[in-house]
């Protein structure tokens, strides 16, 4: 579900480059799309750069459950009344705030057509709804979008060209090197030593390398990292790999990760030690390749689902109906619509009188019967 963040941020380390490109696409209001794996601090350097500008960050997951209603608006009935509640993207246009859109590429495709509008220049959002209400963003909001590389994350899809384009300034987020990583880690671990700093950063990177070369497919973040490191003067430093990352790798990975373990920190203690009986490196050789071409599979799927999207916008384009004709023609229905519950209020009116003169007929009739009974009586 969406939700606002408030939690304070820490300064990020080692995203130089990329808090001063955020800062001139904040400074010029341009849409920015934040690419890299999960936990490379995409949305915690957003999250501090709201902080200094003392601005309300919202962040929204589009993991594919996410709807429309929820990023957009919908009609609901309160006390017996069908009222109109904005969406929290929305609610941020015309706010002002910043929102960030995560996971943008496991998003519906109904919320990605509705963002078209958005990162066009004349940048306006239409609650079809809502009778083809403009919204036009307040001129504090900014927008941003985040993504996991698309061929490594389950559920992700690569983005098309049309969308992808109207981002205009694209960002990679990468992890730490070792010596910046451990540095990290004990600034925001006390008490945590420069040597188990450093283990921990080696192994990290060596699970990284082993991932980057196909022969993993799990990788460890740097909140995995952070995790360990702030257990390991509880535990120690095997015990606290077992309680917060051990059970992050698959069983055909466990034999590349205690390889890692030795060659980062040593000997493979009990605490980290895998069942890799009947795991033979031939297996896990088998495995990777049909992984691969699984996923060459995907990507060519990934590419003919993105040349029929370009067909698809094409064809939109093509269409005689520019976003001015369709609020002109909505703007004359809804005119339509106005006269419509005016004649009716006013048909309301004159059914209403015809109905008080034939009471009153109908009070006279009485009357005269009344009174012609009275006469025969007599």
């Amino acid at each position: 579900m969406p939700r606002t963040k408030k939690k304070a941020a820490q300064r990020i380390i080692g995203q130089d480059a990329n808090r001063r490109a955020l800062a001139v696409a904040i400074e010029r209001n341009i849409p920015v799309l934040l690419v890299g794996d999960t936990g490379t601090g995409k949305t915690s350097l957003l999250r501090e750069l709201a902080e200094q500008h003392k601005t309300t960050l919202h962040r929204v997951n589009l993991n594919g459950e996410s709807t429309p209603d929820e990023i957009i608006g919908k009609w609901i009935v309160q006390q017996g009344d069908l009222v109109w509640v904005d969406g929290l993207l929305i609610r941020a246009m015309t706010e002002g705030h910043w929102i960030v859109l995560d996971e943008v590429n496991a998003a519906l495709p109904e919320i990605l057509f509705a963002l078209h509008s958005l990162l066009d220049d004349d940048r306006f959002v239409v609650l079809t709804d809502k009778m083809g209400e403009v919204i036009h963003p307040h001129e504090d909001f900014r927008v941003f979008a985040c993504m996991n590389p698309s061929e490594e994350y389950v559920g992700t899809k690569e983005l098309n060209k049309a969308f992808l384009s109207r981002w205009r300034m694209r960002l990679q987020f990468g992890y730490l090197d070792p010596r910046k990583e451990s540095k990290v880690l004990q600034e925001r671990t006390p008490g945590l030593s420069t040597e188990d700093a450093r283990m921990i950063s080696d192994f990290a990177a060596e699970v990284r390398r082993a991932k980057q070369e196909d022969r993993i497919f799990t990788t460890l973040s740097h909140r995995d990292t952070l995790a360990w490191a702030s257990l390991v003067d509880v535990f120690g430093m095997e015990a606290a790999f077992k309680y917060t990352c051990r059970d992050l790798f698959k069983q055909e990975e466990h034999a590349e990760v205690q390889q890692a373990w030795a060659s980062a920190i040593g000997c493979v203690e009990k605490a980290i030690r895998y069942d890799i009986d009947g795991v033979r490196p031939r297996s896990l050789h088998d495995f990777a390749l049909k992984l691969r071409n699984e996923r060459h599979r995907v990507l060519e799927m990934q590419e003919r689902l993105r040349v029929w999207q370009e067909q698809l916008e094409q064809e939109r384009r093509e269409v005689d109906l520019s976003a001015e004709d369709v609020r002109v023609r909505r703007s004359i229905t809804s005119t339509m619509l106005h006269e419509v519950r005016e004649s009716r209020i006013a048909l309301a009116h004159d059914f209403e009188a015809q109905r008080e003169e034939l009471q009153n007929l109908r009070e006279e009739m009485l009357r005269h019967l009344v009174q012609g009974a009275a006469l025969g009586g007599r």
